[in-house]
């Protein structure tokens, strides 16, 4: 592994560059925010509450919007790989029609296979990396998804999770499009934030949690090229990835229709159950990743052959934490029925 000092980075690669594509991400966010936040009715994105809602009245909806027209712009000015700009498009096209009337999960997920392929058509993958790549991506879309359901998750979660793709790329691969494309959905997300915390007057939406999912997706598959380079990376998000699997498997021991709406999340125990504000949930959400993607990296560049060990350790961690926490909301539920 070949890193370069961070004077070396600025010299090679002029850190101006970094900072013209988050000014850019970040005005752009904002502008398109403040236009949706305030014409979102006139065009039908507004997101009625439902049993599944963590929020009681109607709110606009549609603020990923601002992050996929950064996205675009971006990709165009740092010639990024069209097939990562159309497929992700694409993608960021259907959550906005899901956002407007609603779409069936089957053809949501039918579309979510053909971005992919669209994604990894240009690729010499075997047999076996296309299927892993095309469950990892799909999950990591829809767990995204799942996970954007109180005010701050989604955008503190991408705060933190591309801040990172982008030290890392930039750090260990020198991948300066990726980093770019990074750093500017960085400050997207951050222009997006007063929007939506503390009080919600903008969510993100299908539109842009799935986007986010994708290209998060679609830069690990860019940047690991080995299997420690993989679960590094993906550590990156590993409250999503804990928080969603194990939220999975939760629901099919009790034999739930995983694919129907729920509030079974931990994150949604936390808020509908403990009473938590939703921003202060976030931000725990967003510290613990940070912790766990720094020792990652940590691990991946001075003990590297003990990495999957760490990956061991953390998911052990979430199961202990997971099951405490739904054995303590079962106790409160059997005293509130007594």
């Amino acid at each position: 592994m070949h890193s370069k000092n961070l004077y070396d980075i600025v010299v090679t690669y002029h850190v101006n560059e970094f900072i013209f594509v988050g000014i850019v991400g970040f005005i752009l966010s904002f502008l398109v925010s403040f236009f949706i936040q305030r014409y979102a009715s006139r065009f039908g994105l507004i997101d009625i509450p439902n049993d599944r809602s963590s929020h009681m009245v109607p709110t606009p909806r549609g603020g990923g919007i601002a992050i996929l027209i950064t996205f675009v712009i971006v990709s165009y000015l740092t010639h990024s790989q069209l097939s990562l700009t159309v497929s992700a498009f694409l993608l960021a096209i259907i959550g906005l029609i899901d956002d407007l009337k609603g779409l069936s999960p089957c053809f949501k997920f039918i579309c979510q296979l053909i971005c992919i392929f669209i994604l990894l058509g240009n690729n010499n993958y075997n047999f076996f990396y296309i299927v892993f790549y095309i469950v990892f991506i799909i999950s990591t879309v829809n767990f995204f998804n799942f996970m954007d359901g109180i005010n701050g998750m989604a955008s503190m979660t991408g705060i933190v999770a591309f801040i990172f793709l982008a030290f890392y790329s930039i750090i260990i691969r020198h991948d300066i499009i990726i980093t770019k494309i990074s750093v500017s959905i960085v400050f997207s997300c951050l222009a997006f934030l007063p929007f939506n915390v503390p009080n919600a007057r903008l969510f993100m939406g299908d539109v842009g949690s799935t986007l986010l999912g994708f290209i998060f997706a679609a830069f690990v598959v860019k940047l690991s090229y080995s299997v420690e380079d993989f679960l590094c990376l993906s550590i990156f998000l590993s409250t999503f990835y804990a928080d969603s699997i194990l939220t999975i498997i939760y629901r099919l021991i009790k034999k739930e229709n995983i694919i129907k709406a729920h509030k079974n999340h931990i994150y949604q125990n936390f808020s509908n159950i403990f009473g938590i504000a939703h921003w202060k949930i976030s931000i725990v959400y967003a510290t613990v990743q940070i912790l766990f993607a720094i020792v990652a990296f940590l691990f991946l560049v001075f003990y590297k052959k003990f990495l999957i060990a760490l990956v061991i350790i953390y998911s052990i961690s979430f199961v202990i934490f997971y099951i405490k926490i739904k054995y303590y909301v079962l106790k409160l539920n059997d005293n509130f029925i007594k």
